[in-house]
């Protein structure tokens, strides 16, 4: 049943998140663009989509491990999650060149980005405790790994950049010709997914 929860927690934090969106007028793109002409709304955001399509999957995965994960390991580790999670959006985010629903572009952390910096903390989290406080088997490894992979690939706006070059939404931005920070970071946050699995997997087997 923790897994159940585990995934239930983050999708109700996605419709949180959502309902910011939408009352800070940055939910759709017909929203956004009484704002902004150009930027990422909620709605656009690969990394939101992420969350209901690769990661809830991979959570009730992990979720299936709760039982040997220490009380105060997960608090710990849960609180270590979010502070990195705070970072990383000061340190990336925050530099993007667009306007986003979640920061950047000129708009500082909004409600909505504050409600995805607890879910993805505590997902980061639940990631860390399954690669190296659980037992899992090569199976369990290899679709949690590969979920996060495709969530990496949703995450950066790869799918609405091939989307754009089709229907060329007026309200997209130009994002690898104009936002240089996208692909470089797929690459990297694929490669430590990869090499975090690879890892685990011979620790498995050896």
């Amino acid at each position: 049943m923790t897994q159940f929860y585990m995934v239930m927690l983050s999708v109700l934090l996605v419709f949180l998140a959502a309902s910011f969106a939408c009352i800070d007028g940055m939910f759709s793109p017909s929203q956004m663009t009484k704002l902004y002409p150009v930027g990422f709304p909620f709605a656009a955001n690969g990394a939101t989509w992420g969350s209901f399509f690769f990661l809830s999957p991979a959570l009730y995965i992990i979720g299936r491990h709760s039982s040997e994960w220490k009380v105060a390991n997960v608090a710990l580790i849960a609180f270590l999650g979010v502070v990195a999670m705070v970072l990383v959006f000061h340190l990336v985010v925050l530099n993007g060149k667009f306007p986003d629903s979640l920061a950047g572009g000129g708009r500082p952390i909004s409600p909505a980005g504050w409600v995805m910096i607890i879910d993805w903390g505590l997902t980061l989290a639940a990631i860390f405790l399954f690669y190296f406080f659980s037992s899992p088997t090569a199976t369990e490894v290899l679709e949690v790994g590969g979920l996060l992979v495709l969530y990496v690939v949703a995450a950066n706006h790869i799918p609405l950049w091939f989307l754009n070059n089709h229907y060329h939404f007026l309200w997209c931005p130009q994002i690898f010709q104009e936002e240089s920070t996208p692909l470089f970071i797929t690459q990297m946050e694929s490669a430590v997914v990869i090499a975090a699995t690879a890892i685990r997997l011979v620790k498995l087997w050896l």
